[in-house]
């Protein structure tokens, strides 16, 4: 019982935070990805508004509301990652109702014309900022209940989005020889910073990547020898470059602006690495060195529960067992389960989060699991001591605990499947 009682310590520390941490704190003043901008509707008093946030460009799956800051229409939307659409709404005569001479906005649109025009997306990731995101409002409350164009057309828009994420993509190529997992990674061209990652087993060629504006280097890595570091025998793409025989001095950079969304690109994993990180071509010598010292661990692996990633899954990357501070929070894709960070060399602790009830907050009934622990009453969380250029792809964590009522941690029970089998 010494290991459960540990665990069970883990689990309240855990659990006392209350908040599910989110990645990018230190580097986000609100310590969550957030939206800032305002409404603009000149000549009007904009203290009784509010931006509506949705998931759906129907605007149906409302996810939050916030008020203006005052009569200058200054808001702050502080929400999870993903995807939304913003709607402003004014309400002029202070009722608390949507009523005729009340104003409506959205973001992305000029005109309110609903056959031409639709609401536009914004994009936030886990440590995403998104400043300047104004609306317009475009139309009013008619008699009838209905929203008709703004008398004289709307006020103009000046400025743009700053901060919003870009997204690239595209396929790996020359990997049919290659059954281990590749690795998209993008990381900052002048300091060599990790930035992204996005782990594909063998039989997905695409990739995505979301960063934000700035300059890159886009690397496709795969340790083929298995042995849990990028060295020779090694495979590697990068952005740019075709033939390692005819490579030039540095590595190309991938420029990338807010709100970019660049698709189509084509890294071909043909690059053998050789010792001290010369990259070559398979049948000759190259020039290039990779200097490998300089590049981040890579860890992976699959958050081991039937479904997971389709409720919010999130593993918390710890410097400790007992997982008081998180080093990077790193999201779950739905589906697969799977996962990918990129780390400082050091020994961390990896534990899985599953929010069941999708509230945001650690609490009764929601799932937890550690890497290393197979079973809550006898197991201990392991470590993962990670070096530069180091690769983990086998780091799965089964759910083996659901949190009590009171905070407490009790072991996962078995629930049938669909097919009548257990599940756990």
């Amino acid at each position: 019982m010494r290991y459960a009682y540990r665990i069970l310590l883990v689990a309240s520390l855990v659990g006392g935070c209350g908040v599910l941490p989110r990645a990018g704190h230190a580097q986000n003043p609100f310590g969550a990805p957030t939206i800032v901008g305002k409404i603009v509707w000149p000549d009007h008093d904009l203290s009784q508004a509010q931006v509506r946030v949705y998931k759906d460009q129907a605007l149906k799956e409302l996810a939050d509301a916030f008020p203006t800051g005052g009569p200058g229409g200054s808001y702050v939307a502080i929400v999870d990652p993903g995807e939304y659409y913003l709607m402003a709404v004014v309400d002029v005569n202070g009722n608390g109702k949507l009523d005729a001479g009340d104003g409506l906005g959205y973001f992305g649109v000029t005109v309110f014309d609903p056959k031409t025009q639709k609401p536009q997306p914004v994009k936030l990731p886990a440590n995403g900022l998104v400043t300047d995101v104004h609306l317009a409002i475009t139309a009013t409350i008619g008699a009838d209940g209905k929203p008709v164009p703004l008398e004289g057309g709307p006020p103009p828009v000046e400025v743009k989005p700053s901060g919003l994420p870009a997204a690239v993509g595209g396929t790996v190529s020359a990997r049919e020889d290659v059954t281990a997992p590749a690795f998209a990674v993008l990381l900052e061209a002048e300091t060599q910073a990790p930035v992204a990652v996005t782990r594909m087993p063998p039989e997905t060629p695409r990739f995505s990547l979301s960063a934000p504006a700035g300059a890159y280097h886009l690397l496709v890595l795969a340790d083929v020898s298995g042995d849990g570091k990028l060295g020779p025998g090694d495979r590697l793409g990068a952005y740019g470059v075709s033939d390692w025989a005819k490579a030039p001095p540095e590595l190309p950079t991938l420029a990338l602006g807010s709100g970019d969304e660049i698709g189509g690109l084509e890294v071909a994993l043909n690059g053998r690495l050789a010792e001290e990180g010369l990259v070559s071509p398979a049948e000759g010598t190259g020039t290039l060195r990779l200097d490998l010292a300089s590049l981040p661990a890579i860890v992976s692996g699959v958050v081991r529960y039937p479904g997971a990633g389709l409720k919010p899954t999130q593993v918390r990357v710890s410097a400790d067992p007992g997982m008081r501070e998180a080093l990077a929070v790193v999201p779950v894709e739905a589906g697969p389960g799977s996962f990918a960070a990129l780390l400082k060399p050091g020994t961390v602790y990896l534990t899985a989060i599953i929010d069941e009830n999708a509230d945001g907050k650690f609490g009764a009934g929601d799932l937890i699991g550690f890497y290393g622990v197979a079973d809550l009453l006898t197991g201990a969380p392991k470590p993962v001591t990670l070096s530069a250029a180091s690769v983990v792809s086998d780091a799965d964590i089964d759910i083996v605990g659901q949190v009590t009522e009171g905070a407490g941690l009790a072991p996962l029970k078995a629930k049938p499947e669909a097919e009548g089998k257990p599940q756990q």
